[in-house]
C-alpha cells in the first residue's frame, strides 16, 4: 500500500509553506499558478 502524501511532503518537495500548499489544494486566496503547479506536480 502507497502512504499518501501529506501536506507537509508536499510543501517540501514543492518548496513552497505548508499554508501555501494548503491554499492550492482548498482553492483558497490567490496563488501563481507556478506555484500551484509545483505544488499538483509534487502531489502526483
Amino acid at each position: 500500500m502507497v502512504k499518501r502524501p501529506t501536506i507537509t511532503d508536499l510543501a517540501r518537495v514543492s518548496g513552497v509553506s505548508v499554508a501555501t500548499v494548503d491554499r492550492v489544494l482548498n482553492s483558497r486566496l490567490p496563488v501563481r499558478k507556478e506555484t500551484a503547479r509545483r505544488v499538483y506536480d509534487a502531489a502526483t
